[in-house]
């Protein structure tokens, strides 16, 4: 498996492989999210369903144990006691909904500081690519990548 037999034809069954499970990560989230519009548009018929809401988006609080999501331009009711949230937050909720149109939290995880995180994650991207690139380069007469360091002499 380690050896350079073959280096190409690895490579490409490794990309395949990581592109396949990209595929089928994308299309079952779809599912997910196509079966929670579907919920909320007719809550009478999937009573008792468990529903989950990935990243939706605190419209207004309604007191202690309510408050207005909107995900997907869908808006909806969840009900549960939370702790210290704000407007404008993103939250995921795991649920039950109810025939009133509104979800019994059963799970709720906030996403707090997840434009600080996102930018940290492209920082670091950008300082490996930076060292890669200063460290390394690609050799067009063996089509492999080389060490910088052996092209000075």
């Amino acid at each position: 498996m380690f050896s350079d037999e073959n280096r190409s034809l690895k490579a490409f069954s490794l990309a395949i492989i990581l592109l396949a499970l990209c595929l089928y990560s994308f299309l079952d989230g779809l599912g997910r999210l196509q079966s929670i519009s579907r919920s909320l548009d007719d809550p009478r018929a999937r009573e008792g369903t468990n529903v989950e809401i990935p990243f939706a988006k605190v419209v207004e609080l309604r007191g202690e144990d309510r408050m207005l999501l909107t995900s997907r331009g869908k808006e909806f009711e969840v009900r549960a006691e939370h702790g210290p949230i704000r407007v404008g937050e993103r939250m995921s909720v795991s649920g039950r909904l109810h025939r009133g149109g509104y979800v019994e939290a059963e799970t709720i995880v906030i996403h707090r500081y997840r434009r600080v995180k996102k930018l940290v994650s492209v920082l670091a991207a950008m300082i490996v690519c930076l060292l890669v690139v200063t460290r390394y380069r690609i050799s067009l007469e063996g089509r492999c990548i080389v060490d910088r360091g052996s092209c000075l002499t």
